[in-house]
């Protein structure tokens, strides 16, 4: 479990919903909306997430460690990031994991998405 302390980064957990174009064609919302804000602590990921990243054939390279929040882990998509409110780097989530199944905390596997600078 991560002590509370060491969560440094203030982070906005970010959702783009699709929408219908006139054509009926689903497509991405350019505009993000705001989930909550909240801290979290972003760190490189270790060799054995590595292999869990593999097993789910993500490209992920980062971990954000954050409370738990059952609204967004229960609705999470590929529509989602984060952004850090501190430098503006964007996190694109590729997958989460419930440590220990205690509903205490959240792993959050994400990419940087470097194309945004």
């Amino acid at each position: 479990m991560t002590n509370p302390g060491e969560r440094k980064h203030y982070l906005s957990l970010q959702e783009r919903e699709d929408i219908t174009n006139a054509y009926n064609e689903t497509i991405p919302d350019p505009n993000w909306n705001e989930i909550v804000k909240l801290w979290g602590k972003v760190d490189p990921m270790s060799g054995s997430e590595y292999v869990i990243a593999d097993q789910h054939k993500s490209k992920a390279n980062l971990k954000i460690n954050t409370n738990y929040l059952d609204q967004a882990t229960a609705a999470l998509s590929t529509n989602m990031r984060f952004v850090d409110l501190s430098d503006q780097r964007i996190y694109n989530i590729e997958f989460t994991i419930n440590p220990g199944q205690w509903k205490t905390e959240v792993n959050w596997f994400v990419v940087e998405d470097t194309s945004a600078s």
